[in-house]
């Protein structure tokens, strides 16, 4: 019975593999996706709390004692000169490294030589997806504020740009 079968295997036809079908592929990953999207969410946490604090004192009157005192701790490191940059460091990198970190889990990107096509795919991994949002959600909330807190400075500047 072994002898009829190894006589089977060798008469069956080989796959044959052409290289002109090979695609180059890129893959922009620094980690896993399951370890990115997780780091994603410990960098975002600070600056979301913090988010979260804001709205909930400033804009729906709920005070809590912990965002008094992650603004009392952001306050004491604004004073020194050394650690004056630590506060928008935390609340501004953590979400960008999030985003990068997360967005370069996501996308895949393939060359095809004989269709003369760069392909980028985007895989859809859940957490990822959302670890990504939510940093770009907080990040496009900090510019908002900067826009808004300074629009006068820049309203002047642009004016003295175009006065030239």
């Amino acid at each position: 019975m072994t002898d009829d079968f190894l006589k089977r295997l060798e008469t069956l036809a080989k796959p044959q593999f052409s290289s002109e079908g090979h695609r180059w592929h890129l893959r922009l990953a620094l980690m896993s996706a399951r370890r990115s999207s997780r780091l994603g969410y410990v960098l975002v946490l600070l600056p979301g709390l913090f988010l979260l604090g804001v709205l909930l004192k400033y804009w729906l009157g709920i005070n809590l004692g912990l965002f008094d005192w992650m603004e009392n701790e952001m306050s004491r490191l604004d004073q020194n000169p050394w650690t004056k940059w630590a506060a928008p460091l935390l609340l501004l990198a953590g979400p960008v490294v999030g985003l990068v970190l997360n967005l370069l889990a996501l996308l895949h990107v393939g060359y095809d030589r004989r269709e003369q096509e760069v392909l980028v795919r985007l895989k859809l991994r859940w957490p990822n997806l959302i670890v990504a949002g939510v940093c770009l959600l907080v990040l496009l909330v900090f510019l908002g504020y900067l826009l808004t807190e300074n629009h006068a400075e820049l309203q002047s500047l642009f004016f003295r740009l175009r006065a030239g």
